[in-house]
């Protein structure tokens, strides 16, 4: 592919300007990108120096919430780093021009697991609750409702059964993603997608 011509990753999170995303310090190409991960998994710690100083500010966001930092604490910042490193390296999918949108979702909802462990419905609600409008987590669910509330409150939220599976599985059961994707014979972006659309029914829903 010729130079100047093949697609720029910024490894910024969403709704970063994009002046900001102008930092070289924080883009690649598909194939640098790709490279940096698949080294990364070969355990070379230049690639994983390299990926961890550009998302950095991607994890700190997360991190940083409020919430989490209530929840977790000084372990909200580490808690996210392990998150992130075990995603890159599990990571098999070949999209990688949606990665960094893909890594803030999974790290922005394993953090809220493990912040909600054991709290309801309602403390879930309240704790993902965003200005800008992103989905709530609703974890540890079978300790408020039965599985017959369950599918009850799934179709009162009127969630599509791609929807429904993917809550089910993704949240509920905590599957592994890829797993899901496997399963259910989808990419990672399908399934985050009807995920997210799935939950933001349950919100408006619960709201």
């Amino acid at each position: 592919m010729p130079d100047g011509t093949e697609q720029t990753i910024c490894c910024l999170p969403e709704g970063t300007t994009q002046d900001t995303c102008r930092n070289k310090k924080y883009t690649f190409t598909l194939t640098e990108l790709r490279e940096l991960v698949t080294s990364a998994q070969q355990g070379n710690s230049q690639a994983i120096d390299v990926l961890c100083t550009s998302f950095k500010p991607l994890i700190y966001k997360e991190a940083y919430r409020y919430e989490i930092r209530e929840a977790l604490g000084e372990d909200s910042v580490n808690t996210a780093w392990l998150i992130f490193l075990e995603l890159i390296k599990k990571y098999d999918d070949h999209d990688y021009g949606h990665l960094p949108g893909l890594l803030q979702y999974q790290v922005h909802y394993e953090l809220l697991h493990k912040a909600t462990r054991g709290k309801s419905v309602k403390d879930c609600y309240y704790l993902d609750a965003e200005d800008e409008g992103e989905e709530t987590q609703i974890a540890d669910k079978e300790d408020v409702f039965d599985r017959t509330e369950v599918n009850q409150l799934f179709s009162a939220a009127k969630l599509s059964k791609e929807q429904t599976n993917a809550v089910n599985e993704l949240v509920l059961n905590d599957i592994d993603h890829r797993l899901f994707c496997k399963k259910y014979a989808c990419s990672s972006k399908t399934a985050f997608k009807h995920r997210a659309n799935g939950l933001k029914k349950l919100k408006s829903l619960l709201a």
